[in-house]
């Protein structure tokens, strides 16, 4: 898993926060589109997840997945959820080579 979803996807008040950031937090944003890149070229089999805002809500197996999602300016997805839709990668059960954004 691999930092956010693309701006595209999390509506209009994303770039004005990270406007906003310190210089220090916009590199590490620069610093995570290298590492896709890396893992994209690595020649292994991956899918990236890029979770909005995580909360610490529990599992409810509920959320959306996919490549080109709107997600808007506050979406949210549990850690508890993450973890699941990775499992599922894990056992075999989804997707490869492609980066998904995961919401509610």
């Amino acid at each position: 898993m691999i930092g956010h979803p693309p701006e595209k996807m999390v509506g209009w008040i994303y770039p004005i926060i990270r406007a906003l950031l310190p210089t220090d937090q916009r590199e590490q944003t620069t610093d995570r589109q290298l590492q896709e890149r890396i893992v994209v070229e690595s020649g292994l089999d991956w899918v990236l997840v890029r979770p909005p805002r995580l909360t610490n809500g529990h599992r409810t197996g509920v959320y959306r997945v996919g490549e080109g999602i709107e997600l808007g300016s506050f979406a949210r997805v549990s850690r508890a959820d993450v973890a699941d839709f990775m499992l599922k990668q894990v056992a075999g059960q989804g997707l490869t080579q492609i980066g998904v954004a995961i919401a509610y």
